[in-house]
C-alpha cells in the first residue's frame, strides 16, 4: 500500500497515512508557519493490554514567525520522511 504522506518523531518511529499498522496519522493540521500531526502510538502495557494514546508531533515549516507557535503545546519535533522512495 503506497503511503500518502509519514512523519518521524524525536525517536525515530515512523507513523504513516494511510496505514497497515496502528502506529498512524489520525490528522493533519496545517498553520502558516508549521503542520501539526496527530498520531496514534501503540504498546502493550504490563498486563497484556494494548493501548493507543495519541501525540502531537509538529514539523516546522516557518520559524520566523514564532507568533504561530504560542498556541502550540509541543510534545516534540518531527520530519516528514519519504516512505514510498520518491521525491516530496
Amino acid at each position: 500500500m503506497n503511503k500518502i504522506i509519514a512523519v518521524q518523531d524525536s525517536k525515530g518511529n515512523i507513523y504513516t497515512m494511510p496505514s497497515d499498522s496502528p502506529k498512524c496519522i489520525l490528522s493533519v493540521h496545517y498553520s502558516t508557519s508549521y503542520l501539526q500531526f496527530v498520531v496514534q502510538d501503540y504498546y502493550v502495557d504490563n498486563d497484556g493490554n494494548e493501548i493507543f494514546p495519541e501525540k502531537d508531533i509538529i514539523v516546522p515549516l516557518n520559524e520566523k514567525n514564532w507568533v504561530d507557535f504560542i498556541a502550540v503545546q509541543v510534545e516534540e519535533f518531527g520530519t516528514i520522511v519519504d516512505v514510498n522512495g520518491g521525491d516530496f
